[in-house]
């Protein structure tokens, strides 16, 4: 009996880790191409994983993130880079809508999480997304709105 619960515990010890990278968050650094402002990110998340990008601003850029049409069930968050839940957050999707647009107060790197909602992240569901991060020196002219 002490040999069986001694192999199912160096196992279990063997198995933790990969269990918990398999479901680490994808990192990535954000960087624009050499002129340019602005870039389209995509991807796909499930369940309960989520998408971190992080970018480096300076103090006074303005910063823009929008989640575009097509990715219904992906919500995103932007805080300061190593700040805690909850600590240092700028703005949140799924309280305050698909759109941030903000002036920073500081240098430094920021992080954007990509995360499906509760009720989808619960279904163990997998969702696209694409989103526009541009990162400026003032402040972007609002977009014109068609007349139909």
């Amino acid at each position: 009996m002490k040999i069986k619960y001694l192999v199912l515990t160096v196992l279990s010890m063997v198995m933790l880790p990969t269990a918990l990278t398999a479901s680490e968050p994808k990192k990535s650094e954000i960087h624009f191409a050499k002129g340019k402002s602005q870039r389209i990110l995509s991807g796909k998340i499930t369940g309960h994983n989520s998408a971190i990008y992080q970018i480096n601003a300076q103090k006074g850029q303005w910063l823009k993130v929008e989640m575009l049409p097509g990715g219904k069930g992906a919500d995103f968050i932007i805080k300061m880079t190593g700040k805690k839940a909850g600590e240092g957050t700028l703005f949140n999707s799924f309280v305050k809508g698909r759109k941030y647009l903000g002036q920073l107060s500081k240098k430094g790197s920021y992080t954007i999480e990509v995360y499906l909602n509760r009720a989808a992240a619960g279904r163990e569901e997998t969702h696209s997304y694409r989103m526009l991060v541009s990162v400026t020196n003032s402040k972007p002219a609002p977009e014109e709105k068609s007349s139909s």
